[in-house]
């Protein structure tokens, strides 16, 4: 009978791991690939499922410090979108701008949106999801007015190369996601900042007690999810080779369901960047595995949506199971 306890309490414990649910979701996602299509494991496939993981992996690292937090934020798609867009106007080939400056832009821009829904969360205590949902029509609505609904053209060669280029024969953007995480989990497992970032999402209240700024946390959170979107939106328009109104649409929602599926808990104080990254690879292997197999484009929106609802119920039962065990 002990054993058997063991043993369940070992299963549970299992379970209750924040990566062990996207890490097997990967594997056997596939496996099932692997077996069933010819295309899945060639060079130029694997290649291309880098290079469609990498932007959401940017994006992603960002959500991960905000839900850390226990915060939420649906800007993130118009963030990249409003980068895409201002970094297109200047990266024009008849300005002739240094990339540095480009880049700086794109990380301003990040900056400037995530000390707003920061400030307007952290200090004025503004529901999460109603303030960036606004944030995120606000966005939308000012990258019309600034465009008139065109796209933005007429790209240097040197910008658009930080989209498409390679450097070591590997794709840039592939190179950017890994500086990106290698980043975030210093942030998060090395810092002062992520230590208070958890111990706020974890439990708000004890960590005010404990002389934590959880004001400043949130805010700083929520500043650098958006310049990563920033940088990510930037990327994107580099990829296009064109400012496209289009850009990061979609992407907070599955930048949200690859992190939950990663054990990012939506509820604060959980996950981990490697977790994150599974995630991410589950979201982008179930798009290329649909592609692959030939499946309607009208049913892969359902069954994403499918896995977007089972996101959620993955984090209620994680959740659970770390309650039972306690």
């Amino acid at each position: 009978m002990e054993n058997k306890k063991d043993f369940s309490m070992k299963i549970r414990k299992f379970l209750a791991n924040d990566k062990v649910g996207a890490i097997l979701i990967v594997v056997v996602m596939c496996l099932f690939l692997i077996i069933t299509t010819e295309h899945f494991l060639t060079g130029r496939n694997i290649m291309t499922l880098l290079k469609q993981s990498s932007f959401y992996m940017i994006v992603v690292m960002g959500v991960l410090c905000v839900f850390m937090g226990g915060g939420m934020d649906l800007s993130t798609g118009a963030t990249m979108c409003m980068s895409a867009i201002m970094t297109a106007m200047l990266a024009r080939e008849e300005l002739n701008l240094p990339i540095i400056v480009i880049i700086l832009a794109a990380i301003v821009v990040g900056l400037v949106i995530g000390f707003i829904n920061g400030f307007l969360i952290g200090y004025l205590n503004l529901p999460a999801f109603i303030e960036t949902l606004g944030m995120s029509i606000l966005l939308g609505g000012a990258t019309l007015v600034i465009t008139e609904g065109y796209s933005v053209n007429g790209l240097s060669e040197a910008f658009c190369n930080m989209g498409i280029g390679k450097i070591l024969d590997i794709p840039i953007p592939v190179i950017v996601a890994v500086v990106m995480c290698i980043i975030m989990w210093f942030v998060l497992k090395k810092t002062r900042y992520g230590r208070h970032l958890a111990a706020t999402g974890g439990n708000e209240q004890a960590a005010i007690v404990s002389g934590i700024n959880t004001k400043r946390v949130k805010m700083f959170s929520y500043m650098l999810c958006s310049v990563f979107a920033s940088i990510g939106g930037m990327l994107l328009c580099a990829r296009f080779q064109s400012g496209q109104l289009s850009i990061g649409a979609g992407y907070e929602l599955n930048a949200i369901s690859a992190a939950v599926i990663g054990g990012a808990s939506m509820t604060g104080g959980a996950g981990s960047v490697i977790g994150c990254v599974f995630g991410t690879f589950v979201l982008t292997i179930l798009t290329n595995g649909l592609d692959i197999l030939h499946v309607n484009a009208y049913w892969q929106n359902v069954v994403q949506g499918i896995v977007i609802i089972f996101a959620v119920l993955l984090d209620v039962i994680r959740h659970k199971i770390k309650d039972s065990i306690k």
